[in-house]
C-alpha cells in the first residue's frame, strides 16, 4: 500500500527493528505496571499502529515532512543508536539460547549457553557480513538465514543431534529453537471485522495507554522513512516528496494494522538492494510487498525451520548498523562535545528506561540545541553610525557637512534571525552604549523572522531610555501588510507603536535613515528658508561657470513643475536632458529582474539628475518620480553645445564641474560600500 501511494523512487517499506523494539518495551510495561490483560494486547497493539498511521497522514497533510527533517542530526543519531542498544539487549540473550526478557543468560556465562543456538547465530552473522562485503546478488539477509538454517540442520543430523526424524520440527519448536509451524495468513488478512470488535471491547482507560506509544511510533517511523528517502534520492539522483511519502506510509501502516501486520517504514537495507538491482521506479516498493506476501503463502514449510537464533543474529547485525559510530566519537573533539552529550543522553535515556522516554529527551534536547544556536549567533547583522551610513537622499554641501559632523549621533542596527527571550538580553547589551548618548537609534527589522513578547518589551525599554534624554527610536521594515503584519500588530499590542511614543516606523531602512538625517539637519542646520526655490546660478555644480554662459542657460533653460507622485521619466525613455532640482525632492527607482523596483537615490533642491543619458546619449537607466511637489530646470545637450560654441571656456568648465560632482558621488558610494563591508 505504501509503495502504491508513495513518491520516492526505489523505496521499499517493511517492518523495522526500532518499531519492534519499541512495541516490545510497550507490551512489557502494559502487562507489568499497566495491568493490561494479555488477551487485550494484540487488539491494543493494533490500535497503537492505527493511531500512529493516522498521525503520519496528519504529519503529511500539515507539511510535517519538512519539519521532521529539521530535527538536529545528533538527536536522530542518538535515537537510532538507542534503538540499536535496545535491540542488542533483547537479542543477545536469544543468540545464546535464552529468552528476550533480560541479559541474565548472557551474564551467566558460557556454561548456561545453548551451543547449537550460539553456533547458528554466529554463522548467520558471519554469512550476512560476508555477503554484504562481497556484494552478493542475493540479499545478505537471505544468505544469512540460509546459512543459519543449514547450520541448524547439520547440527541436528549429526550423531547425537537433538532433532532427527520427522518429529524433529515439532520438538525444535517446543524447545524454542525454531520459529515452528506458522498459521495461514489468510484468516488474519480477512479478520478485519473481528479486530474492530476486539478494539471496541477494550476499556477506555486502557485505550488511553495507546496514545503515548502511538505518538512515539509515528515520529520514529517518520524519521526512519525520511532518512531512507534521502539515501534513495542520493542513489537515484531524484528528489522525493516528503509529505506525500508520510501520507503513504501512514495509510500503509493503517492497512497493515487492520490485517494483523506489524508497523513499518522505508528501510535502508531493502532499499539499497532494490536500487542496486535496478529497482528505481515508484512501484518497486509495491512489488516487494507482493513478493513478501507470496513467500508467506507459498514458503511456510521452509520458514518453519528458520532458527530463532538465526533471526537474533540478523537483528544483531541490524543493531550494529544502526549505530552512528562517527557520532559516538564526537566527545573526542572539544568543538562537538555538546553534540556528543546529546547523542549519549538519548542513548542513556533509552537504556535506563525505554524509547518513549528517549523520544521525550530527544525533543527536549532538540529545543536546547536550537536555543543554543540562536543565542550563540548574533542578532545584529550590521552596526554603524550615521556619519558613515547615509540614506539615498543626496544632500547639498552644507547639509552633507552637518551630517558628517553630527552623524555619529545616529546609531544604525540591522537585525536578523529570531528576537526572543534567548536573544533579547544580547541585543540590549549591544544597544546599551547608544541608549544614553545617541539622538536616534535605528533598528532595521527587515531580516527578523520572528519576535516574541520578551523581545518586544525589551524594545519598549530601549525606547523609554532614549526618551529620557529626548532621543528617538526608529523601526524600519515594519509594515501593516505582508509578512511583517504580525510584527506590526505585536508592537502595537505591547504599546511600542502608537500615538505619544518616541517611536517612528517606516517601510524600509532608507526611509528611516532619511528621516533621521532630516532630524539632525533640523537641529543643527540654520536655514531660515529651507524650501526656497533656487535659481540656476545657485546650483552647486554651476556656481563656478563663467557668468556670461550661465546667463545664457538661465535665459533659455525652461522650468518644469511636477506634482507629488508624477513621473519625470521612465526607465528606457530617450533623453538628452540634465535636470537641476529647483525645489522639492525627486525619487529615482530602478526595475528588478524578479519584479518590483529598488530605490536608487533621492535628489533634493540644488542637485541634478539625468546625467547618464545626457552624457552618453543612451536610454534612461532608471525612472524618476516627484516625491514631493517639485520644480526642475531642463538643460538639453543641444543648449550646452550651443553655449560651448559661443564660449569654449564655458563648455570646458561645465563638463569639468559635472565630472567633479560625479566623482564626489562615486567617492561617497565607495565610502558606503566600505562601511557596509566593515560592519
Amino acid at each position: 500500500v505504501a509503495g502504491l501511494l508513495g513518491g520516492t523512487r526505489g523505496l521499499v517499506s517493511a517492518p523495522c527493528g526500532p518499531a519492534a523494539a519499541l512495541l516490545a518495551a510497550v507490551v512489557m510495561e502494559w502487562i507489568g505496571a499497566g495491568g493490561v490483560p494479555t488477551g487485550e494486547v494484540p487488539a491494543l497493539l493494533a490500535v497503537v499502529v492505527v493511531l500512529a498511521g493516522l498521525l503520519q497522514v496528519l504529519f503529511g497533510a500539515l507539511g510535517g515532512g519538512r519539519l521532521i527533517k529539521f530535527i538536529p542530526y545528533p538527536v536522530v543519531a542518538g535515537y537510532l543508536s538507542a534503538a540499536g542498544v535496545l535491540i542488542l539487549v533483547r537479542q543477545l540473550p536469544v543468540l545464546v539460547g535464552g529468552s528476550a526478557e533480560g541479559l541474565g543468560p548472557v551474564l551467566a556465562g558460557p556454561p548456561s549457553w545453548n551451543r547449537t543456538a550460539l553456533a547458528v547465530g554466529l554463522v548467520t552473522i558471519a554469512a550476512t557480513l560476508i555477503a554484504t562485503r562481497l556484494r552478493s546478488p542475493v540479499p545478505p539477509t537471505i544468505v544469512g538465514v540460509a546459512a543459519g538454517v543449514a547450520t541448524f540442520l547439520l547440527l541436528g543430523l549429526r550423531p547425537g543431534g537433538h532433532f532427527p526424524g520427522a518429529g524433529g520440527l515439532a520438538r525444535a519448536a517446543v524447545s524454542g529453537l525454531v520459529v515452528g509451524p506458522l498459521p495461514s495468513p489468510l484468516p488474519a488478512l480477512t479478520a478485519v471485522g473481528a479486530r474492530f470488535r476486539a478494539a471496541a471491547a477494550i476499556p477506555s482507560d486502557h485505550l488511553l495507554l495507546a496514545i503515548p506509544p502511538a505518538i512515539t511510533l509515528a515520529v520514529l517511523l517518520s524519521i526512519d522513512t525520511l532518512k531512507t528517502c534521502v539515501m534513495a534520492d542520493t542513489l537515484t539522483r531524484k528528489r522525493h516528496d516528503s509529505d506525500r511519502e508520510l501520507r503513504a506510509q501512514g495509510v500503509g501502516n493503517v492497512a497493515a494494522a487492520l490485517c494483523g501486520g506489524a508497523p513499518g517504514s522505508g528501510v535502508s537495507g531493502a532499499t539499497l538492494v532494490n536500487v542496486a538491482t535496478g529497482g528505481t521506479t515508484y512501484r518497486t516498493g509495491a512489488l516487494a510487498g507482493a513478493f513478501a506476501l507470496a513467500a508467506l503463502l507459498l514458503l511456510e514449510p521452509v520458514m518453519a525451520w528458520v532458527p530463532v537464533a538465526a533471526l537474533a543474529g540478523l537483528l544483531v547485525v541490524v543493531a550494529f548498523k544502526m549505530f552512528d559510530w562517527e557520532s559516538l566519537r564526537l566527545w573526542l573533539h572539544p568543538t562537538t562535545l555538546l553534540d556528543a552529550v546529546v547523542v549519549w543522553g538519548v542513548i542513556g535515556a533509552a537504556a535506563a528506561t525505554n524509547l518513549m522516554v528517549a523520544a521525550g529527551v530527544g525533543v527536549a534536547l532538540s529545543i536546547l540545541l536550537f536555543l543554543r544556536e540562536q543565542v550563540r549567533s548574533s542578532v545584529v547583522a550590521r552596526h554603524g553610525l550615521g556619519d558613515q551610513r547615509r540614506s539615498k537622499t543626496r544632500r547639498r554641501t552644507r547639509e552633507a557637512a552637518v551630517l558628517a559632523e553630527h552623524g555619529a549621533a545616529v546609531a544604525i542596527f540591522e537585525l536578523q534571525g529570531n528576537l526572543f527571550f534567548g536573544t533579547a538580553d544580547q541585543l540590549l547589551g549591544e544597544l546599551e552604549p547608544h541608549l544614553e548618548a545617541s539622538e536616534v537609534v535605528v533598528l532595521d527589522l527587515r531580516r527578523v523572522r520572528s519576535i516574541d513578547l520578551t523581545a518586544a518589551r525589551m524594545l519598549r525599554q530601549a525606547e523609554l531610555r532614549l526618551a529620557a534624554h529626548g532621543g528617538e527610536l526608529v523601526l524600519t521594515g515594519v509594515t501593516a501588510s505582508g509578512e511583517a503584519r504580525r510584527l506590526h500588530l505585536l508592537l502595537h499590542q505591547v504599546g511600542l507603536l502608537g500615538a505619544g511614543r518616541n517611536v517612528h516606523a517606516f517601510d524600509d531602512l532608507d526611509a528611516g535613515l532619511a528621516w533621521s538625517e532630516d532630524q539632525l539637519l533640523a537641529r543643527h542646520l540654520v536655514d531660515p528658508k529651507p524650501e526656497r526655490a533656487l535659481s540656476l546660478g545657485e546650483m552647486e555644480v554651476l556656481k563656478a561657470l563663467p557668468p556670461a554662459g550661465l546667463a545664457v542657460l538661465e535665459r533659455l533653460a525652461p522650468v518644469r513643475t511636477y506634482q507629488a507622485g508624477q513621473a519625470l521619466f521612465q526607465q528606457g525613455d530617450e533623453g538628452h536632458e540634465i535636470l537641476f532640482v529647483r525645489r522639492g525632492r525627486i525619487r529615482i527607482t530602478a526595475p528588478l529582474a524578479r519584479g518590483g523596483t529598488v530605490h536608487v537615490a533621492t535628489f533634493c533642491r540644488g542637485d541634478f539628475l539625468g546625467d547618464m543619458a545626457f552624457l552618453d546619449g543612451r536610454p534612461r537607466s532608471a525612472g524618476a518620480t516627484a516625491a514631493t511637489g517639485a520644480e526642475v530646470f531642463v538643460v538639453t545637450r543641444a543648449l550646452i553645445d550651443q553655449a560651448s560654441a559661443a564660449d569654449p571656456l564655458f563648455g570646458a568648465r561645465f563638463f569639468e564641474e559635472l565630472g567633479r560632482a560625479l566623482a564626489a558621488r562615486l567617492r561617497t558610494t565607495g565610502d558606503e560600500i566600505r562601511a557596509l563591508q566593515e560592519a
